[in-house]
């Protein structure tokens, strides 16, 4: 008579065990997540900011500070908030709007100290002249650099309909971060 209990019987039978406690396992039906909570941040609070915009010669541009309520407490949301006051237009009738009236708002982006303004493609259709380009690139820059906290290593670069462009109406190069400087207000 043959012997049932040799070593390799044994460990066949711990194998065969084995496997089969795994495939049970894996077999079972998925556990029901639980609904996830939504966790609301509070608002930020208000804050004032200051929005750049053209005088009515297009020479120069000129502050008008203004009250935002960003979405959330960070600093993109602030920028976001800033662009949207800025496209809705001054409210001082000396000063002229970058944009025409209902424009969609640009998409604003965060990345360390580097913002990227991502402009709608209709901005490219618009019939500006190269003082009306400039006063719109300088007005968000300016608008961006000034917001809190303020930073002289904060830079922006533009991008059109989500992706990179030499220029906006062919006046200006948006190939390179604009800083501060790029942009002086008089």
């Amino acid at each position: 008579m043959k012997k049932l209990l040799t070593p390799f019987n044994i460990i066949a039978a711990l194998l065969l065990l084995l496997a089969g406690g795994a495939y049970f396992w894996a077999a079972r039906p998925a556990p029901i997540p639980e609904p996830a909570q939504r966790n609301e941040q509070p608002r930020a609070q208000a804050q004032t900011v200051a929005l750049y915009f053209s005088d009515a010669q297009a020479e120069r541009l000129r502050t008008e500070r203004r009250s935002v309520q960003p979405e959330a407490r960070d600093a993109a949301a602030l920028a976001q908030a800033a662009l949207a006051a800025l496209v809705s237009g001054p409210r001082n009738p000396d000063l002229v709007a970058l944009v025409p009236k209902d424009s969609q708002t640009p998409q604003v982006y965060l990345r360390g100290t580097h913002y990227y303004v991502d402009l709608p493609d209709a901005y490219g259709k618009l019939r500006y002249g190269s003082s009306g380009e400039t006063m719109l690139v300088c007005g968000i820059v300016r608008t961006l650099l000034d917001l809190p906290p303020a930073s002289s290593e904060r830079d922006v670069t533009f991008l059109v309909d989500g992706e990179n462009a030499e220029t906006l109406l062919g006046h200006m190069d948006l190939q390179d971060p604009f800083r501060a400087e790029d942009c002086p207000v008089q």
